[in-house]
């Protein structure tokens, strides 16, 4: 009976050891991926930049900067969202930028294929080297809604430019403005509503966001989806009723409503299952706690 009680022991022991070293393995060779709910694939169309264009950087890795940034605002990967996206330079006389819808259709309704369009005939552009930071700029502000629920992201600006930031009209938010139209606030999508009704299950249900025709947001001038856009020396960053507004016209359930704070992905859920299945063979010690107390799959980290 012992030899068997000895044996039974043994055996638990290995398989937990194995499910411990089975979820570290699955914890540190599980690559990261914030971006598994909105996928923006892009295609830059090789066309002339404006002559006139300051600060060094280049139109693709704006682009994909300002892309990103969206995509962190909805990084579920239960909810699957593919925009196709050309952009490129052309003459835009009177215009920043502009967005034309090729498709849209499917369920739910979304926004599926387009074109942006930046002018090279007359606005001065700054174009971001480091468009991942805003070191540029000196002062930072941020508005906000007071609601039931709390309060409403509705304005992250940079001011105080310096350099050629100060000089130019900033083109990653440009970039920003012009990708929200492809996400859902533009006129010819016929689900851009008037005015956006925020439902449940997404956050602050019950909020009505008013539009002007479905293609930008009134009376919120430091949104990056509002009337106006600040000229050269600031920068507006996407905010939390921009991600809302997105979220609702296009039907997508849980967004992260402050796309520069990343959630950890869950993937490492299943690493966790293998860590906590072993963890209790361990000795009692400092490692074990600290290990899982700084662990957590709600955790949220901010961009560099």
């Amino acid at each position: 009976m012992d030899t068997q009680t000895s044996k039974s022991q043994r055996t638990q022991a290995a398989y937990r050891t194995f499910a411990f070293a089975l979820g570290l393995v699955s914890c540190l060779s599980t690559p990261i991926s914030a971006h598994a709910g909105l996928v923006i694939n892009r295609q830059f169309n090789p066309s002339i930049a404006p002559a006139n264009m300051v600060g060094g950087g280049n139109l693709p890795d704006i682009f994909d900067a300002a892309s990103t940034f969206w995509e962190n605002a909805f990084p579920d990967p239960n909810e699957t969202w593919v925009v196709n996206l050309e952009y490129e330079w052309a003459a835009l006389p009177g215009q920043n930028g502009s967005f034309i819808l090729n498709q849209q259709g499917g369920s739910p309704h979304r926004i599926l294929s387009g074109r942006i369009r930046f002018d090279n005939s007359a606005v001065q552009f700054f174009a971001d080297p480091t468009p991942q930071d805003n070191s540029e700029y000196t002062q930072h502000h941020e508005l906000f809604w007071d609601t039931p629920d709390g309060p409403l992201n509705t304005g992250r600006q940079y001011f105080g430019a310096t350099g050629d930031a100060a000089i130019g009209v900033d083109l990653l938010t440009i970039a920003k403005h012009e990708i929200g139209h492809a996400l859902g606030l533009s006129a010819d999508n016929t689900a851009s509503p008037l005015v956006i009704d925020v439902t449940s299950p997404r956050p602050f249900p019950g909020v009505m966001i008013d539009t002007k025709g479905g293609d930008h947001l009134m009376n919120l001038d430091g949104a990056v989806m509002g009337q106006d856009l600040f000229g050269a020396g600031t920068r507006t960053l996407i905010s939390g009723v921009d991600v809302l507004a997105e979220a609702q016209i296009s039907l997508f359930d849980r967004p992260n409503l402050n796309p520069y704070v990343v959630p950890e992905p869950a993937p490492l859920a299943l690493g966790l299952i293998g860590l906590m299945v072993g963890m209790p063979f361990l000795k009692r010690g400092g490692w074990r706690r600290r290990g899982l107390a700084n662990t957590s799959l709600g955790s949220s980290k901010p961009l560099p």
